[in-house]
């Protein structure tokens, strides 16, 4: 079903792409996907002070012998109270690469769960011409949304800022979708035009839509290929015969300046007899 946000009420039914609503939950997926998604938000700051890094000085506290002690060396050991801390943390980067398509079967794991638990709600529009938290509330409460996330293609921002305001409903592009926010609110709420983008981040490509012309009984893609291979023959035998037609003046060139070599060495030949006599 899909609903309105305006009226509160059910308006239209729309048939969910199986591909992304209708597959096997696999827990295992969700807990890989999940795990690196945390592990990414982590900023990697934690910092400690080494016994090189604390601040004093290097200096020898008391004697070796004598005492009656147990013999020391510098104040800023890790075992002295104020001294530096052995193997704390250092400030590093948490993130690690994940496949593609693990990423890409965790969200149609994380939809699929959502719709067999029917919390997933469609929506026809989220344009608020209010920015008021009142509205969204009362529209949550007429629901009996606990928790829950909504999803357009573009931000609306009125909507926005009526979100802001509540911790328990979130407001989120497609782009910035991921399993762990899915996972974490009760209900999924859907724009109808956010299915499409949808269907591109899980991997799922659309078959193409080829245009038939009822005057002729082939396909006018298939035609337009046909044609451009045709052209790209034509183009590739002119250049050819060009190629040829060059080579031939070439050699008739060539051809010329031999036969103008041997006339100059029997003119030549000719003049030495003469001279000779």
């Amino acid at each position: 079903p899909v609903y309105s946000l305006r009226r509160v009420r059910k308006i239209d039914t729309i048939t969910l792409p199986e591909e992304l609503f209708g597959q096997t939950v696999r827990t295992d997926i969700l807990q890989r996907v999940v795990t690196w998604h945390l592990s990414c938000l982590r900023q990697g700051t934690a910092k400690t002070k080494t016994r090189g890094e604390v601040a004093g000085s290097g200096k020898k506290l008391y004697r070796q012998k004598g005492t009656g002690k147990a013999r020391v060396g510098s104040k800023k050991s890790p075992i002295r109270r104020g001294g530096g801390v052995a193997h704390g943390p250092k400030p590093r980067d948490w993130d690690y690469p994940l496949p593609r398509k693990i990423r890409q079967l965790g969200l149609k794991c994380a939809l699929s769960s959502k719709f067999s638990q029917n919390k997933v709600f469609i929506v026809d529009e989220t344009d608020f011409s209010s920015h008021k938290t009142k509205k969204l509330t009362v529209i949550a409460h007429r629901f009996k949304w606990k928790t829950a996330l909504i999803v357009d293609y573009l931000i609306n921002p009125f909507l926005a800022l009526a979100q802001r305001n509540l911790k328990d409903i979130n407001y989120v592009t497609t782009e910035a979708l991921n399993v762990y926010d899915i996972l974490k609110h009760d209900y999924l709420v859907l724009h109808r035009d956010t299915l499409r983008q949808l269907k591109k981040r899980a991997g799922i490509e659309e078959p193409p839509i080829l245009i038939y012309n009822p005057q002729n009984t082939f396909f006018e893609l298939e035609q337009k290929y046909k044609n451009e291979n045709n052209n790209n023959i034509g183009i590739i035998e002119q250049q050819q015969e060009e190629d040829d037609d060059q080579y031939d003046h070439i050699a008739e060139e060539g051809e010329e300046d031999e036969t103008d070599q041997e006339n100059l060495d029997q003119f030549l030949r000719k003049q030495n007899n003469t001279n000779s006599i």
